[in-house]
């Protein structure tokens, strides 16, 4: 009884070992920083539609995020992406990436109060995908970095004095980087000196708790959203520079 009680402790103990060796090995082996990310200079501000447009609250329905833009600023780990050659993951032309061809498309379910001023059960975050297609220089697609493809959800919004930025994250599918963790940031232009000027603020006061202000134009649905900025976008294992 003891002889059999001491071989199962030294096989816990082995596959214990084994567990943790395996465990190690793993860690090491995955990659991780940015593979590429766009932080795009100044220039001609996109313009966010929404469509379907967001009802004024307490009304709820189908609403969509549709975003189509180039993007400059792009730079990509050319040593890591040369290194993915043999896996077909990577490229000998990451030095070439400066632009990026973006392509945001989520749908999702409530009004365009999004939560921000009550919760609402009935809400539900909007998701679904990201497309990138990788340009040099002159704006001409690289053909050996595989367009890249990701399946997404707007996580949130942040407040700043600036004003505010919708947060979209998810994971690469398929093309360069995939596997990869994703995330995107939308600067939003509101006036927050003068909210009421603002359709979104407008359409947030809907028929809900707060009562009509008195010259104020009736809500009516959210149909695009201005941008401040334009975005920036980081594809990376698993942290953005």
């Amino acid at each position: 009884m003891a002889t059999t009680s001491a071989l199962g402790r030294s096989r816990a103990l082995r596959g214990a070992l084994f567990a943790s060796l395996v465990a190690g090995v793993l860690a090491v082996a995955t990659p991780s920083g940015a593979v590429v990310y766009c932080t795009p200079t100044a220039g001609e501000l996109p313009i966010l539609k929404v469509s379907p447009a967001a009802l004024p609250p307490p009304a709820d329905g189908k609403y969509g995020f549709k975003l189509k833009t180039t993007l400059d600023g792009c730079v990509a780990d050319a040593a890591k992406l040369s290194g993915w050659i043999p896996s077909k993951k990577g490229t000998a032309d990451g030095a070439l990436i400066t632009q990026a061809e973006i392509q945001l498309t989520v749908a999702g379910y409530g009004n365009c109060g999004f939560g921000i001023l009550s919760s609402n059960p009935a809400a539900y975050v909007p998701t679904g995908t990201l497309k990138l297609k990788w340009l040099d220089a002159a704006g001409d697609t690289i053909k050996s970095a595989k367009p890249t493809s990701a399946s997404v959800r707007v996580s949130g919004m942040s407040f700043s004095q600036a004003g505010l930025t919708a947060i979209v994250e998810g994971f690469v599918t398929k093309g360069l980087g995939i596997g990869a963790s994703v995330q995107m940031t939308i600067p939003i232009q509101m006036n927050l000196a003068d909210p009421f000027s603002d359709p979104w603020a407008l359409c947030m006061i809907g028929n809900g708790p707060i009562p009509p202000v008195p010259g104020l134009p009736a809500a009516a649905p959210l149909k695009e959203f201005q941008l401040r900025a334009r975005p920036s976008v980081a594809v990376g294992f698993p942290s953005f520079p």
